[in-house]
């Protein structure tokens, strides 16, 4: 584009031609030789001309690194909404896996929040006993996920209250959170039988969730040990 402005540009300069009556004359006549026509109408149209490619070329990068920062502005925020959740999951809270503080006494609490933090443990085993026998026993998998996420809600509202008293209640929190996964991963083979159910059967699910539920009931049971340590 340039290039073609050049030639424009140099061919003005050698020649005008004119409007007229078409002939060319040099550059430097006022006027057509045949005809006496005004050559300076010729020649402004020219410049004008070349004017308003010059400023069109110059404006063409421009106008096209602005698509391009559009182009990229709208990926990324098409990739930021893809990859925000949808779905929002039932999860431990923090204190299930909170560090020890090496603290061998309780810090200075009112008597009904040392009551809350003593009986916090106790309420933790018998919530967990409690789904323990619903998992053994004969259920639907509606119930027992409904249930699973009761026991979670109720986690989370108790042991924010247990504050460190010994050593040992460090061991009582992590066996308690085992004790979760494990029935969460028998929530999710669960789950995956019925979508597969035309290839795993009744009885894979059982044989799965069974070792789940062996391996729940021997964390729980290291819980209720360190509980009297």
């Amino acid at each position: 584009m340039f290039r073609k402005i050049t030639r424009v540009n140099k061919a003005s300069n050698s020649s005008a031609k004119c409007l007229h009556c078409g002939l060319v004359n040099f550059a430097d006549a006022q006027s057509c030789k045949r005809c006496q026509s005004d050559l300076s109408v010729r020649h402004n149209k020219q410049i004008r001309v070349s004017q308003r490619t010059g400023e069109g070329a110059r404006r063409s990068p421009v106008a096209l690194i602005m698509v391009a920062v559009i182009v990229v502005c709208s990926a990324l925020a098409f990739s930021f909404l893809r990859q925000k959740p949808t779905n929002a999951e039932v999860v431990l809270s923090e204190p299930l896996l909170a560090e020890a503080t090496g603290q061998e006494t309780a810090p200075e609490m009112t008597l009904e929040q040392e009551a809350a933090s003593r009986a916090a443990p106790h309420n933790v085993v018998a919530a967990l006993r409690n789904f323990q026998d619903l998992a053994e026993g004969e259920t639907s998998y509606e119930m027992y996920e409904s249930r699973l996420n009761n026991l979670k809600a109720e986690l989370n509202h108790e042991l924010p209250s247990f504050v460190f008293h010994h050593a040992s209640d460090e061991t009582f929190r992590l066996e308690v959170a085992a004790t979760v996964r494990e029935y969460t991963a028998a929530a999710n083979w669960w789950k995956t039988t019925i979508r597969n159910n035309s290839v795993l059967t009744e009885a894979d699910r059982k044989e799965r969730t069974q070792g789940n539920f062996d391996s729940a009931r021997s964390h729980l049971a290291n819980a209720v040990n360190s509980m009297a340590r």
